[in-house]
């Protein structure tokens, strides 16, 4: 089995783990398997020295106007992030890391309302470093608004995030 996905009913979280081991050929289709359950919360839990793809589409959906995307990345392991956002959403993506984890980021938006992207970036293990590069692109005429926030919880630990934007 590639990963493995659990459901709460209860919390409306959606668990979804890479073990460590696994070598991914095609993107893991987040959207796909989000839209079975439709849930308020997912957690994406990558293991050790793991190299992942997750696919996301945030549709305009009342469900899902505002969810929250929570990444544990193991030590060594590096996750990429493709994320399509349509109609009126609001995101947050809470990001925990280990030593030598990485995070690429890529955000496509296509709405017309004002749109609120947050980025938090925990380091949770002594001798983390941890690496963010992001970017969004805004396809429509509204304001878009980003916070970012790095959180050195764990002593000797390092961090870069870069988030750029432009509008399209």
């Amino acid at each position: 089995m590639m990963h493995q996905t659990e459901y709460n009913i209860t919390t409306r979280e959606l668990v979804l783990t890479v073990p460590a081991g696994v070598v991914f050929e095609q993107p893991i289709a987040l959207h796909d398997i989000a839209h079975i359950h439709d849930p308020a919360t997912i957690t994406v839990v990558v293991h050790e020295h793991v190299r992942v793809m997750v696919h996301d589409v945030m549709a305009d959906a009342a469900a899902r106007a505002q969810r929250s995307i929570i990444y544990r990345v193991g030590e060594g392991a590096q996750l990429t992030v493709v994320q399509h956002a349509q109609g009126t959403s609001d995101a947050t993506q809470t990001i925990y890391g280990a030593r030598s984890s990485g995070v690429r980021y890529g955000c496509i938006i296509t709405w017309t309302s004002p749109a609120r992207l947050q980025f938090a970036l925990h380091l949770v293990v002594e001798q983390a470093h941890m690496t963010l590069r992001g970017f969004y692109v805004h396809a429509g005429a509204a304001h878009t608004e980003l916070t970012t926030t790095q959180r050195h919880t764990a002593p000797y630990t390092m961090s870069d995030m870069r988030v750029n934007g432009c509008l399209a």
